[in-house]
C-alpha cells in the first residue's frame, strides 16, 4: 500500500520531468542536472514533506519549504523523488526508527547500511538512485558509504 505522500511525490516528479521534456522540445538551454532523481535525507525538508528526525511525534508537519541546498539542486534541475530512512535523532551508527522502520545494509541482509545517513547509502548502493544528498558530522556520510559500496564526500 502507498501512502498518499509517496503517491503525490512521485506525480509531482512525473510532472517536473514533463516540464524539462517541454523545455528540451523548445530548444532551451537545460540546467546541469537537467531531470536527473535525486533521493533526500528524511531530516532535509523538501516542501510539503515529512521531516521527522525518526520521530512519531513529528509526522504530519509537513515542510512548507525546501532547505536551501534542496532548492539549489532544484534549480540546477535535479529532481527530488524520494526521502531516506534516518536513525531516531540522526545519532547512531544503525539506521531505524519507529517511523519508518529499519534500514538493511544492500549486500548483506541482517546488517546495518550505517548512519545517519544510512537510508541514503543503501538505496545508492542497492542501484535505487544515482545521487543523493546526506549530512555529516561525525561519519554520517564516510561510513554508510563505507559499508554500502558507493563514494559520499563531505562537503567542508
Amino acid at each position: 500500500e502507498l501512502s498518499p505522500d509517496i503517491v503525490f511525490c512521485f506525480q509531482d516528479c512525473l510532472d517536473q520531468a514533463a516540464a524539462m521534456d517541454e523545455r528540451v522540445k523548445r530548444g532551451e538551454k537545460l540546467p546541469p542536472f537537467a531531470g536527473i532523481p535525486l533521493s533526500v535525507k528524511e531530516s532535509s525538508a523538501v516542501a510539503g514533506t515529512d521531516k521527522t528526525w525518526g520521530y512519531a511525534a513529528a509526522v504530519g508537519f509537513k515542510s512548507t519549504v525546501d532547505s536551501p541546498y534542496v532548492s539549489q539542486l532544484k534549480e540546477l534541475g535535479a529532481i527530488p523523488f524520494v526521502k531516506t530512512n534516518v536513525p531516531l535523532s540522526l545519532i547512531t551508527f544503525t539506521c531505524g526508527n519507529s517511523v519508518y522502520g529499519w534500514t538493511e545494509n544492500p549486500h548483506k541482509k541482517g546488517r546495518t547500511p550505517g548512519g545517519s545517513s544510512g537510508g541514503e547509502g543503501a538505496l545508492i548502493g542497492a542501484g535505487g538512485s544515482i545521487l543523493g544528498i546526506g549530512s555529516d558530522v561525525g561519519g554520517s556520510i564516510r561510513m554508510p558509504a563505507h559499508y554500502s559500496g558507493i563514494a559520499g564526500v563531505k562537503a567542508s
